[in-house]
């Protein structure tokens, strides 16, 4: 098997197991995140990190750029609208 194959079989699993979460923005526990939020986090930490070994991978020269602060929770976009 190939590896999209491999990944449309994960998706397939995935998916309904996905879509049977209804507590989407229910926080885990007192000031803790939800599960968007979590999946937020997530998605962006990929993302970050996809451009990083692409960086890598295409400079001479290996210049990291810095890390934005930690910002307080619920103040990121994937939690915009939430009230905190």
């Amino acid at each position: 098997m190939g590896i999209n194959t491999d990944f449309a079989q994960i998706l397939d699993q995935v998916a309904p197991r996905l879509r049977a979460i209804t507590n989407w923005t229910e926080p885990f526990g007192p000031d803790k995140w939800t599960r968007i939020e979590l999946l937020g986090h997530l998605l962006d930490s990929a993302a970050n990190n996809h451009q990083r070994f692409v960086r890598a991978l295409s400079q001479g020269e290996l210049e990291w750029p810095g890390v934005r602060p930690k910002c307080p929770r619920r103040s990121t976009s994937f939690c915009a609208g939430r009230s905190s």
